[in-house]
Order: structure tokens, then sequence, then C-alpha cells
């Protein structure tokens, strides 16, 4: 989570990791927030919408010099046979850019927004009785209905 607009969450990845793949063919998803220790959950459900090559640079170039390194070079998610490779491409990338930190944003790395359907907030109790309510948005309002623990 790296933002909260007016229609919903926004979020940044590798658009070829399996999140990525997976979201291009598909995009319904849904996310969970979990506070283990204070027993709350937020499941968030919707659609979605990959965000302008503009908005992720903006955001791109917010981040540290390293984190853009190491998203312009992470094959995010596939399988590596040596991070020695890695480190290598890292060492390059960060030698060509050192001086003037002008790594361009990655063609395969960017962001999307979830435009929110539905929330379910969970409250755990420890005799398992938690109070569950979910919001489901209907013609620009909103829903709430108790669910059962």
């Amino acid at each position: 989570l790296k933002g909260i607009t007016e229609k919903g969450i926004t979020f940044y990845t590798n658009f070829k990791s399996r999140k990525g793949q997976e979201l291009a063919n598909n995009p319904n998803c849904a996310v969970v927030f979990l506070w283990g220790g204070l027993e709350r959950q937020v499941r968030i459900e919707g659609q979605v919408n990959q965000l302008l090559y503009e908005e992720s640079e903006e955001y791109y170039n917010s981040r540290p010099f390293e984190s853009r390194v190491s998203a312009y070079i992470s094959p995010q998610s596939e399988i590596i046979n040596d991070k020695a490779e890695l480190e290598k491409q890292w060492e390059t990338l960060n030698q060509k850019y050192k001086e003037t930190q002008d790594i361009p944003m990655p063609e395969h790395w960017g962001g999307y927004e979830i435009i929110c359907e539905s929330f379910e907030f969970w409250q755990g109790r420890p005799s398992r009785f938690h109070d569950r309510f979910l919001y489901t948005k209907a013609n620009q309002a909103w829903k709430i209905e108790r669910l059962a623990p």
C-alpha cells in the first residue's frame, strides 16, 4: 500500500512478476491487512487499473536511489541460480548512475490502483465470537452488513 485515493488504494510492482501477470489476466483482486497482535484484519476486494506512466514515474523517482536500482534489475519472483549475477548487475547500474542518480524507470515496473468494491473488517475475540462487518459499494453508497463470526 503506497497511497489512498478517492477511488481506492495504490501499490507498485514489477509487471512481469507473478502478481503482475495474474492481474494482467484477471483484474479482480483482494488484499488483506492483518494486525495479529491486535486481532484485527481488513480485507478489501476490487478491480485494478494500471496507473498512468507519469504517475508511476513520479513515485519511482521519489524512491531512494538503491530501491530504484533494485527495481530496475530484479526479475521479481523468478527463480535465479545465483545472487552474484544480480549483485553484478546492481553494481554496474549503481556505478553508471551513481553521480546523477537519475536511473530511468524500467518499462516492466509501475503502479496499480485498486478500485475498492468491498471492505470486510474483522475484530478477533478470545471466545472466537468475532465481530465482522462488510461494507459493499452499491450505487455510490456503502451498504453495511454484520457477518456471522
